[in-house]
C-alpha cells in the first residue's frame, strides 16, 4: 500500500496520509486507522516527509532560540 512517511527529528517514522502542511502544524491521518480524525504535529519535531509518489520535502523551521543565534535547523 503506497503512503507518505513523516520521519520526525527523534528517529521515528510514521507512515501515514499526510492532509496538510500548514505553518507550524502538519495534519495527518495514520495509515491503519484512516477512518480516525486527523492527528497535527508541530513542524519543529517532524525532519521530513516522503510522499507515496517518492517526492521529499525537508521541514525547515525556525525557532525563537535559532532566530537569535542565527541558525536555522
Amino acid at each position: 500500500m503506497a503512503q507518505d512517511i513523516i520521519y520526525k527529528k527523534d528517529g521515528t517514522e510514521i507512515k501515514a496520509k499526510v492532509l496538510e502542511v500548514g505553518i507550524d502544524t502538519i495534519k495527518y491521518k495514520i495509515i491503519e486507522t484512516l477512518e480516525n480524525p486527523p492527528i497535527s504535529i508541530s513542524k519543529t519535531e517532524v525532519f521530513m516527509i516522503k510522499y507515496e509518489n517518492g517526492t521529499k520535502d525537508i521541514i525547515n523551521t525556525i525557532t525563537p532560540e535559532t532566530a537569535k543565534s542565527g541558525f536555522q535547523q
